[in-house]
């Protein structure tokens, strides 16, 4: 039976493909968020939708975006 075996990296060490892609998703969120937002206007005519809606649609995007975000607690450690 064959173990694994963990190999420890210095503290030191920066782990650069990880941080490009968390900074590629939080460029392509902050993105999508800006462009749904412009298009209000649009989705509210071409899909007949209430002021109502659009705030719903915009308060859901936010609550969202509140999920997906780290929490601080366990950032601060």
């Amino acid at each position: 039976m064959k173990t694994a075996v963990a190999r420890a990296l210095p503290v030191s060490a920066t782990v650069f493909p990880i941080l490009y892609m968390i900074s590629t998703v939080h460029l392509l969120n902050d993105s999508m968020q800006s462009t749904v937002t412009a298009l209000f206007p649009v989705l509210r005519e071409s899909q007949h939708l209430s002021y109502g809606q659009i705030g719903l649609i915009a308060f859901m995007m936010n609550i969202t975006a509140s999920f997906f975000a780290a929490d601080r607690r366990l950032v601060r450690g």
